[in-house]
């Protein structure tokens, strides 16, 4: 087996299984941009690239070496399930988010993107509202850069975005429980 196959199976292992009424903070864009549909919710989505597959890995493998250096320098931080929040929008939605770490006073967000951005672009932007809203801590956007540093940006909430994140949400689920009767 080729190492490009053990990738693709490795980040393929298994992901989180789609419920109704139960959507991530990364579904958000991928909803207002009508990559996430109520007809393709369900189906799995797996990861065919090896390139992307790859910068996953770059970032899962960063976190990793940033968990370990706080855990050296016995800094004070959440990670992984610990972060996890469940908001419940209304009686029948939930809205899911898991920050990278949570600090006592704030949380941070890890990227590894292609190119390193001095603003966060719009395919985070949603992700980083659900968080502030989720933790109630003001949210970094963290893009690691090479050689081995992360460099942060400041996400600024909006009461405008998110009445939109709960319209978008609202209005995906009566899709999808239509669609699902």
């Amino acid at each position: 087996m080729q190492t490009d196959e053990l990738i693709l199976k490795y980040l393929n292992r298994g992901e989180h299984k789609r419920e109704l009424g139960r959507y991530w903070a990364t579904d958000i864009y991928k909803i207002r941009k009508k990559q996430l549909t109520p007809e393709n919710f369900f189906e799995p989505h797996l990861i065919d690239d090896v390139e992307i597959a790859g910068r996953m890995l770059d970032g899962m493998a960063n976190e990793m070496l940033l968990k370990d250096i706080y855990d050296f320098c016995n800094v004070s931080y959440k990670h992984g399930e610990e972060t996890k929040r469940e908001m419940k929008i209304d009686d029948e939605i939930t809205l899911v988010v898991k920050p990278d770490f949570e600090f006592k006073d704030w949380i941070d967000e890890l990227k590894n993107p292609i190119r390193e951005r001095d603003e966060i672009p719009p395919w985070y932007i949603y992700q980083l509202e659900c968080e502030y809203r989720a933790c109630g801590k003001p949210v970094r956007m963290g893009v690691f850069v090479h050689p081995f540093n992360v460099h942060y940006t400041e996400f600024v909430p909006s009461d405008i975005r998110w009445k939109n994140i709960i319209k978008t949400l609202k209005d995906f689920h009566a899709a999808l429980k239509k669609l699902n009767k």
